[in-house]
């Protein structure tokens, strides 16, 4: 059947896949997308995505005070004492090394159970810590702390 070939009766149709049966256009689902409004030729990256601030306020989140929980909690790690911070290496330095003795048993195929196990003890007792100290940060914070008074500025004139 070339493309000149004038159609055939519906007696000669092919049978192979059933005739597409289309509905009349409903007027109102017409009407409908006519007045949709036209979205613009470029897509946005973000979807219908809002700013974060716009995002909780309708839930009800007070976003500032979220902020300054969130802003403590992150200066509470980088105000450690050297003591502190000692001891947090330590546990840092054997998490490191209990990852690295699961990788070379992953790698060499042997038995990971225990070492996992292991290293999950080693991150818990870490996490804890830095918690605790965090705690201990954040309630030194929140005690007045007394402050050095400023140094003198001897802004007289001098006499000569």
């Amino acid at each position: 059947m070339s493309s000149f070939d004038p159609p055939l009766p519906d007696a000669e149709v092919p049978s192979g896949r059933p005739r597409l049966q289309l509905k009349k256009r409903d007027p109102t689902a017409a009407a409908a997308a006519r007045s949709a409004p036209a979205r613009g030729g470029k897509s946005n990256p973000f979807g219908a995505a809002r700013p974060r601030e716009e995002a909780l306020a309708a839930k009800g989140v007070d976003v500032k005070s979220m902020d300054r929980k969130i802003e403590a909690k992150s200066q509470a790690a980088h105000r450690l004492s050297r003591e502190q911070r000692q001891e947090a290496d330590v546990l840092a330095a054997a998490v490191k090394e209990a990852e690295e003795k699961l990788r070379e048993a992953n790698e060499n195929e042997m038995p990971e159970n225990a070492l996992r196990a292991d290293l999950e003890e080693k991150r818990k007792a870490l996490n804890e810590l830095m918690e605790t100290f965090a705690t201990l940060t954040v309630e030194q914070g929140s005690q007045p702390r007394a402050e050095r008074p400023p140094p003198r500025r001897d802004d007289r004139p001098r006499r000569d």
